[in-house]
């Protein structure tokens, strides 16, 4: 009890400042009472981004810069931090998340198709995993030769043909990964093909092969879209 209430006691002095040379330390721990800060104007496309800083529907200081994130993400900030080394955030602009191609899993032909039909653009090579995964939605699929570039792949023709169709190993494609008001880069993905658990149904996977390299090329996309659009302030990639 006595050990309690002397440093109940200690607890409630002062603290202790000690100098030492250049330096400055204290007995105990301080923490800085911050002046608030305001909250970003939050938007989900780069149009409203815009808007919000060339239409003049917000006031913000003229010592700003526009910093391009990440693909999904730009932010208009403050030059220069405050006092207490913050760098004020005027507006927030986030690209809203969406369902997107299941990339890496293997699927069956009908979730293929769907995912390919509505999370990728017609750019590259679209149309053709479209024909590729109705030509063979129905049918075995049986794979006679792969040598890790390209599979020869058995597919039945009508009723009674039967024929052999080499499936690419990679195929250029471009989903939808960044603001919609941007071109959407194209990558590279490799194309697998393999039989259903069931031993009809086939099923087929796209996995990501440039690594990442897409992410570069969606942040100068954006950044060379807000360009002419906001004015004399800075765009930062």
């Amino acid at each position: 009890m006595l050990a309690e209430a002397i440093n109940k006691i200690l607890s409630l002095a002062s603290p202790t400042r000690v100098e030492d040379g250049t330096r400055s330390y204290s007995d105990r721990s301080l923490y800085p009472i911050q002046a608030p800060t305001s909250s970003p104007v939050d938007v989900s496309t780069l149009a409203g981004f815009v808007d919000l800083i060339s239409n003049g529907i917000e006031k913000f200081p003229d010592d700003v810069l526009v910093h391009v994130i990440d693909e999904g993400q730009v932010q208009l900030i403050a030059k220069v931090s405050d006092n207490w080394a913050r760098r004020i955030v005027y507006a927030n602009a986030e690209l809203t998340q969406t369902t997107g191609f299941q990339f890496g899993q293997f699927l069956n032909h009908e979730a293929f198709l769907i995912g390919i039909s509505s999370c990728f653009t017609s750019a590259g090579d679209r149309d053709y995993l479209l024909k590729l995964a109705s030509n063979i939605s129905t049918e075995r699929v049986g794979t006679s030769s792969d040598d890790g570039i390209s599979q020869q792949v058995g597919m039945k023709v009508g009723v009674v043909l039967k024929s052999q169709e080499t499936v690419r190993g990679r195929v250029s494609l471009g989903p939808y990964r960044t603001f919609r008001e941007v071109e959407q880069p194209t990558s590279e993905f490799v194309l697998r093909v393999k039989q259903g658990a069931e031993g009809v149904v086939p099923q087929l996977a796209l996995f990501e092969a440039d690594g990442g390299a897409w992410k570069i090329t969606a942040i100068e996309n954006v950044a060379r879209y807000l360009r002419p659009s906001v004015g004399n302030i800075p765009v930062v990639s």
